[in-house]
C-alpha cells in the first residue's frame, strides 16, 4: 500500500462540508490511488471517462457510461487539489487544462 492508499482510510474530512462528502469525493480520491498505484504522470478526464499514463503510455481508465454527475467529478478533483495539501504534495500536482493533470511525484 502506498502512502496515499494509506491517507485514503482516512482522509482530513474535516476539510469538506458534510454535503460534499459523497459519492463523487470518494470517487475523486479512489482515482487518485489509482494513479499513484500505476505511477501514473498524466490523468485526462475526456468524453469517455478518466485516461491515466505513464510516459506516453496508458496504464488506465475508468470509463463514464452515464452523464457526469453534479457537481462533475473535474469540479471535485479540482476541489481536492485545492484543499487537500497531503495529496497535493505527495502527487505534486499541476493542472494543465481541459481536464489534464501532470503529477511530479517527490
Amino acid at each position: 500500500m502506498s502512502e496515499l492508499s494509506d491517507y485514503f482510510h482516512s482522509p482530513n474530512v474535516e476539510l469538506y462540508s458534510p454535503n460534499e462528502r459523497d459519492h463523487n469525493l470518494s470517487f475523486a480520491y479512489s482515482l487518485l490511488v489509482f494513479v499513484d498505484r500505476d505511477g501514473a504522470d498524466r490523468l485526462e478526464r475526456t468524453p469517455a471517462g478518466f485516461t491515466w499514463s505513464k510516459a506516453g503510455d496508458v496504464v488506465g481508465t475508468f470509463p463514464m457510461r452515464t452523464p457526469d454527475p453534479f457537481p462533475p467529478l473535474l469540479d471535485t478533483l479540482l476541489m481536492v487539489f485545492e484543499r487537500d495539501e497531503f495529496v497535493r504534495e505527495y502527487l505534486g500536482i499541476t493542472y494543465e487544462a481541459d481536464g489534464v493533470f501532470r503529477f511530479s511525484r517527490k
